[in-house]
């Protein structure tokens, strides 16, 4: 069986590769407080323990919220997807693959939905899967990570940070070593090419522009 999830990661008074700073406030934040609420701690005391893990889709979310007529929100989700996440020794030089099955959108209005799998928007048919691939890690305060990767979405790919943070390890009931996370990015569908917009009779958006996305990520241990 594996070993443990997670390890203490020694605070360096050198740069990493991929590393801004060790203590740096994270992306929206002022100082060191960070949107989890760790205050003053820095991220790296604690990181998952080196080697591969299986993300597992059935305890895995992800999650997007749209403006909706201006002052409401539409949330929704992506109910089908795989990845697998690499620790290193070098926690920076980890990486993290993900495959979503774009046709697996689900806003809980079916007319909605079938709207985005269209050519319009997600245009399913042509582009099943929307991948991320990790192109660096980098360190923040508050036990935070910023991930950095490529989206593609259709036939535009653009960079992305989603800021992430783990938070902790267990041991499932079938002897599994677990590790959870958490991550956060917000993007415009617009820079996707996804121009289309959903005007009401007087004249407002539909749907807004931007996209707060959310995840919330379980992985299994397997080498």
């Amino acid at each position: 069986m594996p070993g443990p999830c997670f390890r203490v990661w020694p605070r360096s008074t050198t740069q990493r590769p991929w590393s801004r700073t060790s203590t740096r406030a994270a992306p929206g934040n002022g100082d060191d407080h960070g949107p989890f609420g760790h205050d003053g701690i820095v991220n790296h005391h604690v990181a998952p323990a080196a080697g591969t893990y299986k993300i597992d889709a059935a305890h895995t979310f992800v999650d997007f919220t749209a403006q909706h007529i201006v002052v409401g929100h539409v949330r929704g989700r992506f109910t089908q997807l795989t990845g697998q996440i690499t620790v290193a020794e070098e926690l920076t030089q980890s990486a993290v693959s993900v495959s979503i099955a774009a046709g697996s959108i689900d806003t809980h209005v079916a007319r909605r939905d079938e709207d985005l799998r269209s050519a319009e928007y997600l245009d399913v048919d042509t582009y099943p899967t929307i991948t991320f691939a990790s192109t660096g890690l980098v360190e923040y305060a508050g036990y935070q990570w910023g991930l950095v990767g490529d989206l593609p979405i259709k036939d535009i790919t653009r960079q992305v940070e989603l800021l992430t943070q783990f938070t902790g390890s267990a041991i499932d009931d079938l002897g599994n070593s677990k590790v959870p996370s958490l991550a956060h990015a917000k993007v415009s569908r617009r820079d996707f090419g996804l121009t289309h917009e959903l005007i009401k009779e007087a004249g407002g958006l539909l749907v807004g522009r931007d996209l707060a996305l959310s995840l919330a990520v379980e992985a299994i241990r397997t080498g």
